[in-house]
């Protein structure tokens, strides 16, 4: 097991953090992995990581969370390419499905069934980031292009370069109960009470169990 430092941005409301960009280099000087951003009803996950991993050269710029509610998987895939281009490959998409609170009251939007509209989420974004063939899907939750409409849908690929790494994508909250069935490299455990927390990470090692694989563990600050 290798444990590994992140700091934690979180988000904001009146403003970013007083001295935030001297405390995030001096993280990357002394050798933390990974920024992590969230975001809810103040600031959002993309934007404060392109402005400061513009002032860093190695700390990876992880997202935890990007709510899944607030954004198609098109436009998350394409918004984590683009960065991952500019900042040299140190993007680490981190989505979840948040709660019922913030997505029917901020983004008014339904909140049906998190682990499937996760599940078919993430496929998506392994599809455009493939750049195999012209992206279509069909789940329960989403589906490419649009049924119906004026049937003028132009299936694409990605027109950005294939990067020169797969992107990383981690998920949070209703995935760890998924035990390894989504097949993701990590889990952003965000604001999880200290009681819980033994009960995640026994969840966390059943799933690895389950997908046969390693458990390595970064904490945030």
């Amino acid at each position: 097991m290798t444990l590994k430092l992140g700091l934690q941005a979180g988000y904001w409301s009146a403003g970013p953090p007083a001295g935030i960009v001297e405390q995030i280099r001096t993280a990357e000087e002394l050798g933390f992995e990974s920024l992590w951003t969230a975001e809810a009803y103040g600031s959002d996950a993309l934007t404060p990581l392109a402005w400061w991993g513009a002032a860093t050269t190695t700390i990876k710029l992880g997202t935890a969370i990007m709510q899944m509610s607030a954004r198609t998987p098109t436009a998350v895939a394409m918004a984590a390419m683009t960065l991952d281009h500019l900042s040299g490959g140190r993007v680490i998409v981190g989505i979840g499905a948040s709660g019922p609170q913030v997505v029917e009251g901020w983004y008014g939007q339904p909140y049906p069934k998190p682990l499937e509209r996760t599940r078919e989420y993430v496929h998506i974004l392994r599809a455009v980031w493939a750049r195999e063939k012209p992206v279509e899907f069909s789940g329960n939750q989403y589906t490419l292009p649009y049924p119906g409409g004026a049937g003028l849908a132009d299936l694409q690929r990605d027109r950005v370069g294939v990067p020169a790494r797969q992107l990383e994508v981690i998920a949070v909250a209703h995935a760890v109960v998924d035990r390894g069935r989504l097949e993701l490299p990590g889990f952003a455990g965000h604001q999880i009470c200290n009681p819980c927390l033994d009960l995640r990470i026994l969840d966390l090692g059943l799933g690895a169990a389950v997908a046969q694989r390693d458990v390595d563990q970064k904490i945030a600050f």
